[in-house]
């Protein structure tokens, strides 16, 4: 707008204009600030809703995890063994993770045969899907379990980085990627998922892997194996495994070393067996049930906080009454 100095009128009509501006300007500006705060409180909200989705309570691992024990609790009394060499004469059995210099219990006890056939199964489920946030993930994305303990260390239980924020967040936001490619069942389940049947064929083979597995030598026990029931059982824990993973704090399957010192007293994280509970100071012969073990909260935080969920079921002898049976 042009005007001449010496005209007030024209003066005043520039002022008036800018006036005008200045006010259409601090009404956008509000405008934006009231929709960048509701953009953030939308924001928040949303987080809020996913926190929530994907947060399980403690209880419902509890629950989850005791279930898996008792399927398999149950699956292993379905073995009709003459006695305990006849389980571990069997190299795949007697070298697996629980059971590897088992301090092998005297006498023939069934529970006990039970107790053997219960740890080698734990000892798979551990050694090919707990072992690792990523390992139901199958062989195309074995990297992903090297790149996790490189980045952030193996100096915590069972070799695991130590729990902390940034550790948590890359654990669980990979996961996340996962599900969203291919969908929560596909992990959980087997179900397919036309999205990404690369990724979903690799889950799909470490499932069958893991079956594989288990079966192997325990049809050397029992030719006619419950298969369903079998596969239900890793199901099981396929899905149990990618809930963990999905969860802000830290959540491991744990178990102590074979020849641990055992005192009732003191070990509130360690129970024993039925035929153990007049032991008060022993050693672990070997883990019938890994335990279940929480780093933090619902939020990620209290990172360096440990609960035990559930505790560990150990089969435990005084040190002089038992032969120590070294596995090469």
């Amino acid at each position: 707008m042009h005007y001449n100095q010496g005209d007030l009128k024209s003066m005043r009509k520039v002022i008036e204009s800018i006036s005008i501006d200045a006010s259409h300007a601090m009404d956008c500006r509000n405008q934006t600030h009231t929709l960048q705060t509701e953009i953030h409180e939308l924001q928040k909200q949303l987080l809020g809703l996913i926190d929530k989705k994907q947060a399980v309570s403690d209880d419902l691992f509890i629950q989850e995890f005791r279930a898996l024990g008792s399927w398999i609790k149950s699956f292993s009394r379905d073995f009709e063994v003459g006695d305990m060499s006849q389980i571990m004469c069997i190299t795949d059995i007697r070298r697996s993770r629980l059971l590897n210099g088992a301090r092998l219990p005297s006498g023939h006890v069934i529970s006990n045969i039970n107790y053997l056939i219960e740890a080698y199964m734990w000892s798979i489920l551990i050694q090919e899907i707990f072992d690792s946030p990523f390992l139901m993930l199958g062989y195309r994305y074995g990297d992903l379990t090297d790149s996790f303990t490189s980045l952030f260390g193996n100096d915590h239980q069972n070799e695991w980085p130590i729990p902390h924020e940034n550790v948590e967040r890359w654990k669980y936001q990979t996961i996340e990627h996962f599900v969203q490619e291919v969908g929560f069942d596909a992990i959980a389940k087997g179900t397919p998922a036309p999205k990404n049947p690369v990724m979903a064929e690799s889950i799909s083979y470490q499932r069958e892997s893991v079956i594989k597995h288990i079966a192997k030598p325990l049809t050397c026990l029992k030719t006619n194996l419950e298969f369903g029931n079998l596969r239900a059982i890793v199901n099981k824990a396929f899905k149990l495994s990618l809930q963990m993973n999905l969860q802000r704090c830290r959540l491991q399957a744990v178990f102590p070393t074979v020849g641990d010192g055992f005192r009732r007293e003191n070990h509130h994280g360690l129970t024993s067996v039925k035929e153990c509970e007049d032991v008060k100071r022993g050693v672990v012969a070997f883990t019938v049930n890994p335990g279940l073990a929480k780093w933090g909260d619902t939020h990620g935080q209290n990172l360096r906080e440990r609960v035990d969920l559930v505790p560990t079921l150990v089969y435990v002898q005084p040190p002089a009454t038992i032969k120590r049976e070294y596995i090469d």
